[in-house]
């Protein structure tokens, strides 16, 4: 949360410093987007690194790039660049790509190290994203997969739905997740016909 919470704050302070007749120096504008885009590192890099005592793990193959991000990223730059006129707004246009940026760094950065990004303890999973996601098994619902993103959708009773992509993960590593996920549940859940689809295909 304190890398959400020092992000924003350094964004609003670019964003408000394009907007307003006075204008930041250009040293501190640059220095604003280099800051936030060490942070945004600094936050995937401490995610990464973390380990979990568990009874079961999964290594990450690598990290997808969100299709949509680096597409409103692209959207934004051609609505916002200067054709002419006030060349300052390069940097609110950086701030769309800080992201994706980082998500392209990292995709190399988990090809090589392959770390362990999902858990389960007991009746606990946790994921790994940039937001560390724990939920309680037990309580687990409905799965379902998303074709389109390749996305397993993991249901529970209170609270928010995780995603994996399918595309990360060695397939027999989800088959064995699945199967913990399904007999740890309290509820009727089940593999969804889609993802048997999928699997058939890389069998």
């Amino acid at each position: 949360m304190r890398y959400f919470i020092t992000i924003l704050t350094l964004m609003a302070i670019l964003f408000i410093g394009q907007l307003f007749e006075f204008k930041l120096p250009h040293i501190l504008n640059i220095s604003l987007v280099i800051l936030c885009f060490a942070i945004f590192i600094l936050w995937e890099y401490n995610t990464l690194k973390k380990e979990y005592v568990a009874d079961f793990k999964i290594r990450s193959q690598r990290k997808h790039i969100d299709i949509f991000n680096l597409l409103y990223s692209v959207f934004m730059t051609l609505l916002l660049w200067p054709w002419e006129g006030d060349r300052d707004i390069i940097y609110l246009i950086s701030l769309f790509w800080i992201a994706t940026l980082t998500e392209l760094i990292f995709w190399f950065v988990y090809k090589k190290l392959k770390p362990n990004r999902i858990y389960i303890k007991d009746n606990t999973l946790i994921l790994k994203n940039r937001w560390v996601e724990v939920r309680n098994v037990n309580e687990l619902i409905k799965i379902d997969f998303n074709r389109f993103t390749n996305n397993l959708n993991l249901h529970f009773r209170t609270k928010s739905e995780v995603s994996i992509n399918i595309k990360d993960y060695k397939p027999e590593d989800l088959e064995k997740l699945l199967e913990i996920l399904i007999e740890k549940s309290d509820h009727d859940v089940f593999i969804p016909n889609g993802y048997k689809l999928k699997l058939k295909n890389y069998h």
